[in-house]
């Protein structure tokens, strides 16, 4: 292309507006905080909804005893035939279970929570495989 050509197009198109969260800096911040606290929520009511469905598979989780608990959760997961691994994480504690046709990764504030969650997921894939 040649400077100054006659050939060369241009767009005239209007410019597209500024979003609104770049003209008022609060909003992007309250839309922020507001999509935080739904994925909060989202995130409490799938931790209650696991540790429900891990309880009416008979295996209670006790979160006095952490520790035990905690234990007895990796204890099922590894009867089940999962292998795992405990580590820090996204958020705080990660556990990655590998089986061969599936692999979970999930992270949590606290050991029994990321425990339950995976234990639950395993227990999901298990029956669905017919395991």
């Amino acid at each position: 292309m040649v400077v100054g050509d006659a050939n060369v197009p241009v767009d005239l198109a209007p410019v597209p507006p500024k979003p609104l969260e770049e003209i008022f800096p609060v909003l992007g911040r309250w839309k922020q905080k507001r999509l935080q606290d739904r994925n909060i929520r989202d995130f409490n009511q799938w931790l209650q909804d696991s540790r429900a469905y891990v309880e009416e598979r008979g295996i209670p989780v006790h979160l006095i005893a952490a520790q035990e608990t905690f234990h007895r959760l990796l204890g099922e997961l590894s009867s089940r035939g999962w292998k795992w691994d405990y580590g820090p994480g996204g958020r705080g504690h990660e556990i990655r279970a590998e089986k061969p046709n599936m692999t979970i990764r999930f992270s949590a504030e606290t050991p029994v929570d990321v425990a339950t969650l995976v234990l639950a997921t395993a227990i999901k894939d298990d029956e669905q495989q017919g395991g």
